[in-house]
């Protein structure tokens, strides 16, 4: 997966405060010291996407959430933009949007799950591009059918992409995504502290734009020891068919087989995983081997403050890698960067970051590298026909970002913050560098426990610093700058 960049939707505006602000209301938690749970970002995040902020992102906030909560919200919006066509000129357009936003879950004996995120409809004033629907929306539910023994789940991921890395991403260079996978979970317990698991998912991956639509099957299974109660270890052992619903040369049918040692371990501060193994595709006609490890560490070192690291190597794929797509400390929302191909590639990866809250201030920080390259390398012609058509391509990309936040209570109603994020992009296969700067600042108003009101700003700052010599249809940078007011209103108590 690669960057992407769209900017718009400020639309969606910043509601990492806006759970925060409806669990603060709840619990009256408004100086909370209660701990984290992290989303960590993972390789594929593409954090400078100015489309607003995740509503319902965990990042940069210690509010503890109830475990049956429902929030839900409704919003609209009213912004102006200077360059509506990311172009180097620009042109301004007006911008109108309406939409909603939940944070909902669900613990109990039969049925446990969540549904989190929030769609916008972002509307064009004077026509410069139709109407779109921004947003994200991740939701995960498993139900009991024999109570500790059988389970059935069903997930789904519905959000943004962008279609083409070398052109910018504007209105008409954005995609919606839709994967969805389910079956069942089985735990068999052959002794006290033994467990056996086995599962099956069918998934099914639509691409608005892009021919990656696929079906595939998965089979796990694994077998393990509780070595305590907050640790275990396991040897775990999966199988995967794709088949795509139009295959290329480029895009073909394959298969995927991993198999690996699993170890983890939680402490009152500390948890730890770590996966280490070989993972195996056949894309090419015949099996390819490479080493599997992963590794998450978490930990909060006082009250206020935590740490996390996550770094490994894996196969992974378009489809897989938006299904498990998170954001960073600057909290924007997820938008997926462009895939050149739909087939496998290998992930390596290595993501940290830092989070601190108390009293009315709140920081967070955290960086990201990765480095994706494709199993099925590309011809000289095949790259030269992507960067003079847009021909789906696999390529290879270095990435690297740093992101940074800062939020303060200013007075019982109003809060402020600040949030930057930067992003280096190597596409080296056919010759492309460009780095993306995004800074902003947000005021939000609390009127009650119903009504919030946002006025949000953004700078955003693309360069190309290199582009490929035959290339008749890559973009040069732009600058753009935005503002929006959004209103917030809370249904749910």
């Amino acid at each position: 997966m690669r960057r992407a960049q769209i900017r718009r939707a400020l639309t969606v505006c910043a509601v990492v405060p806006l759970t925060a602000w409806a669990a603060d209301e709840d619990q009256s938690l408004t100086q909370s010291q209660t701990q984290t749970q992290y989303q960590n970002p993972i390789e594929n995040q593409n954090p400078n996407s100015p489309i607003g902020q995740l509503p319902l992102s965990e990042y940069g906030s210690q509010n503890q959430r109830p475990s049956n909560r429902t929030y839900l919200f409704v919003t609209g919006g009213l912004g102006q933009t200077d360059n509506v066509g990311l172009t180097p000129s620009g042109e301004s357009q007006t911008l109108a949007s309406v939409g909603g936003a939940v944070d909902a879950a669900r613990q109990g004996a039969v049925f446990n799950g969540f549904l989190q995120g929030q769609l916008d409809y972002l509307y064009y004033v004077q026509h410069a591009y139709s109407g779109q629907f921004l947003g994200r929306l991740d939701g995960e539910g498993s139900w009991a059918l024999v109570p500790d023994r059988i389970k059935w789940v069903l997930q789904d991921d519905f959000g943004n992409a962008q279609v083409d890395a070398l052109t910018a991403p504007n209105r008409n260079n954005i995609q919606n995504v839709n994967v969805l996978s389910t079956g069942p979970d089985v735990l068999l317990r052959p002794s006290q502290t033994m467990f056996l698991t086995l599962g099956a998912r069918y998934q099914s991956s639509l691409w608005q734009t892009s021919p990656y639509n696929s079906n595939r099957v998965l089979v796990s299974a694994a077998i393990g020891e509780e070595l305590s109660l907050a640790s275990n270890v396991s040897l775990n052992a999966n199988a995967t068919s794709i088949r795509f619903q139009d295959p290329t040369v480029l895009n073909p049918n394959y298969d995927r087989r991993k198999f690996y040692l699993h170890y983890d371990v939680r402490g009152v501060r500390t948890s730890l995983a770590l996966d280490l193994g070989v993972a195996m595709v056949n894309e090419t006609g015949k099996w390819q081997s490479a080493l599997l490890a992963q590794l998450a560490l978490t930990r909060d070192l006082s009250p206020f403050q935590s740490v996390f690291l996550s770094a490994g190597q894996q196969y992974t794929d378009a489809s897989d890698s938006f299904a498990g797509m998170t954001g960073g400390a600057a909290g924007y929302t997820i938008l997926a960067p462009a895939a050149g191909s739909g087939g496998k590639y290998l992930n390596q990866f290595v993501t940290g970051g830092w989070n601190y809250k108390r009293g009315r201030s709140s920081f967070g920080l955290s960086g990201h590298w990765d480095r994706n390259t494709y199993t099925i390398e590309a011809t000289p012609q095949q790259l030269a026909d992507f960067i003079n058509t847009g021909a789906a391509t696999p390529l290879n990309v270095e990435r690297w970002s740093v992101q940074g936040r800062a939020e303060r209570l200013l007075t019982p109603r109003i809060s402020g913050d600040i949030h930057v994020a930067y992003t280096h992009e190597d596409y080296w296969t056919v010759g492309y560098l460009d780095h993306t700067v995004l800074a902003g600042v947000a005021l939000a108003y609390t009127v009650n426990s119903k009504l919030q009101y946002r006025l949000r700003y953004e700078h955003n700052l693309r360069t190309v610093e290199a582009v490929p010599e035959s290339g008749t249809r890559v973009a040069p940078g732009y600058t753009e700058n935005i503002i929006f007011l959004n209103v917030y209103y809370q249904l749910t108590e």
